[in-house]
């Protein structure tokens, strides 16, 4: 039995502390040299790192950007009024390793503003949408399945999922309801499509909570877990370290019905090192409790990103 959905997933920050020297490496112009192919059309780079560079674009905007430095590929690029990157104003993207958009959207005066979209590591088709105003979700948010259908809509307000949501299948209203304190109160169900996903599914999760707890609690101790798994192990590898290499690592991986991780995969790596390092974290995870399907054992997969930061 085989679940294709997605699971929860929780961001982790993994900071360290850099010497300083290692500034002195991260301004050598050899690395403006290597990014040189990467640049904008009739950019100039100013300055550039093991895994950035910054460049002056026509226009008078500067545009940040980091890379994958042994794949080449750019993870991340946006918009700045400013050399000293003190106002992030335009465009803002970042990519996966496979050089399909990860999100799209733009800022204003340094935050989120209107419109960003989502997209899908394998097919680039769209995963997401939602909408900001002064930096703060608010309004729609919409999910898609991978062949591009509604999958949900989801009210938003003041940053938090509050209000109206509805669930398709097949294109079809089969519930709505009212999200409250996150968790969905249907105020009208349709008959259950056939082949729709099962009402009766609990996601795969890291062992050491109870499963009966309510899930706003259940979600807290998840997270709690699963952080003191990762902060207890995990380390910042040296090269990246020394080079002042930061950045978002993002996986996949999937968990049978015995708990057992499988199938790595790495949709954005940061760099060689630190993609490696993660691999090393997740292959040494226990054992997780399998998701379950009308109470019996199912595979799925599970996202989790990490992000690398130096202070």
């Amino acid at each position: 039995m085989y679940l294709k959905i997605l699971t929860a997933v929780i961001c982790l920050f993994v900071s360290f502390a850099v010497d300083s020297s290692a500034q002195v490496f991260s301004k050598s112009t050899n690395f403006k040299r290597y990014y040189e192919k990467l640049k904008e059309p009739r950019g100039q780079i100013i300055k550039a790192g093991y895994n950035w560079s910054l460049e002056k674009a026509p226009g008078g905007i500067f545009v940040y950007k980091e890379y994958h430095p042994e794949k080449y590929v750019m993870n991340l690029r946006a918009e700045y009024a400013d050399g000293k990157m003190t106002q992030q104003e335009g465009k803002f993207q970042t990519y996966y390793d496979n050089g399909v958009t990860e999100s799209e959207g733009v800022y204003k005066d340094n935050r989120r503003e209107g419109l960003f979209r989502f997209y899908f590591f394998d097919t680039g088709l769209l995963m997401r949408t939602a909408s900001y105003e002064n930096g703060v979700q608010t309004g729609e948010e919409t999910h898609y399945g991978e062949k591009g259908t509604i999958t949900a809509i989801y009210d938003y307000f003041e940053g938090k999922k509050s209000g109206k949501y509805q669930l398709f299948h097949n294109g079809n209203v089969y519930e709505k309801g009212m999200n409250v304190n996150g968790m969905n109160v249907p105020t009208r169900t349709e008959k259950y499509p056939e082949n729709a996903p099962s009402v009766d599914f609990q996601v795969a999760s890291f062992k050491g909570c109870d499963r009966s707890l309510p899930p706003a609690q259940y979600k807290q101790c998840f997270e709690r877990e699963m952080l003191t798994f990762i902060y207890g192990k995990i380390k910042y590898p040296r090269v990246p370290r020394m080079f002042g290499a930061q950045g978002q690592a993002l996986f996949r991986f999937y968990i049978d019905e015995e708990g057992k991780i499988q199938d790595i995969t790495t949709w954005k790596g940061v760099c060689k090192d630190i993609e490696k390092e993660c691999k090393r974290i997740i292959n040494s995870m226990p054992a997780w409790h399998p998701a379950t399907k009308n109470g019996e054992p199912a595979k799925c997969y599970f996202n989790l990103p990490v992000n690398f930061k130096l202070e």
